[in-house]
């Protein structure tokens, strides 16, 4: 099956021009419902799989506490694969043993579910964080809700603390260590978030700290490289692990960098920030059509104030 998959990318590249992180999504889920089949990579599909083959694979989903929307993700990635090979004339395949099952899984009716932190639960875990490069990036994650290839993607130059501006216009892809533009969610588009000054201070610490280097990104390692997302994953669970203790295993239970995520949206809504403005900050996609000629209107200033006055605020 080398040559189909390889086709079928060569064709979601050209025709559909996909980003390289979608693509990856595809290897990823074609890759491991190769090996639930006996494969070794996804490049060993197999033609003749079945409803069987595709419902253990669901259950290996769930089995990690997705939620459904995720779960249909993946397996419309498998459905998409045998459609091709159905509607390609190179191939004889004519069956996709998907379809059947993908119309019966819901969609979007069980909500992820991730462990709530109080504010001051939050800021404790922040101030026993004694690396300064570490505590920067946690109280990054927490005051801005960026995802952690973006974070990764920061340079120097992106971090304005005459403006108290941040600059988020492309992201690290961790698979390959390139630096693609845009956003990680594949919004071509640069967000401005304002830098309160708690968040301030602490990167004019760190800043003032950080080795001096050639190498213009935020956050490196310690031999002086771009610090990429497993490195940030690593040193985020050792810190978590010694102020709360065993950090679970299930998204439920689980403090990640994209929990953080989670956490500002939570405490910017509570606190009465402008939802428009919570979405221009995460970088989200316009959900409905106002949202959308919301979004090309709102200015800066507008941002900078709803967020400043819901922001929180963890005494740093």
């Amino acid at each position: 099956m080398t040559n189909a998959v390889q086709d079928y990318f060569r064709e979601l590249e050209t025709v559909n021009r996909i980003s390289f992180e979608y693509q990856r999504r595809i290897h990823s889920s074609l890759r491991e419902f190769a090996i639930l089949c006996g494969g070794e990579t996804e490049y060993d599909v197999a033609t003749d799989a079945t409803e069987s083959d595709v419902m253990q694979y669901i259950n290996v989903l769930r089995g990690r506490d997705l939620c459904d929307d995720t779960v249909r993700s993946y397996i419309s990635f498998i459905r998409g694969f045998y459609s091709f090979l159905i509607e390609r004339p190179d191939y004889d395949c004519t069956y996709n043993p998907c379809t059947r099952l993908y119309r019966k899984l819901p969609a979007g009716k069980k909500q992820t579910r991730r462990p709530f932190k109080t504010t001051m639960e939050v800021a404790a875990l922040i101030k026993s964080i004694m690396h300064p490069r570490d505590r920067c990036v946690a109280t990054l994650f927490a005051k801005t809700g960026i995802r952690r290839g973006e974070l990764c993607g920061l340079d120097l130059d992106d971090v304005d603390l005459d403006n108290d501006v941040l600059h988020i216009y492309k992201h690290l892809v961790d698979s390959n260590g390139v630096i693609q533009p845009g956003r990680k969610n594949g919004r071509d588009v640069e967000t401005d978030i304002p830098i309160d000054p708690e968040l301030h201070k602490v990167l004019e610490v760190y800043i003032a700290l950080r080795p001096r280097t050639s190498n213009p990104a935020l956050f490196l390692t310690y031999d002086g490289n771009r610090l990429g997302g497993r490195g940030v994953g690593e040193a985020l669970q050792k810190w978590i692990t010694r102020h709360w203790g065993n950090n679970g295993n299930r998204t439920a239970e689980k403090i990640t960098a994209h929990w953080f995520r989670a956490f500002l949206t939570y405490e910017l809504s509570v606190n009465g920030c402008n939802p428009a403005v919570i979405t221009a900050i995460r970088g989200d996609r316009a959900a409905k059509i106002q949202d959308f000629y919301t979004m090309q209107v709102l200015g800066f200033d507008k941002i900078r104030e709803e967020y400043l006055k819901a922001a929180p605020v963890f005494g740093l």
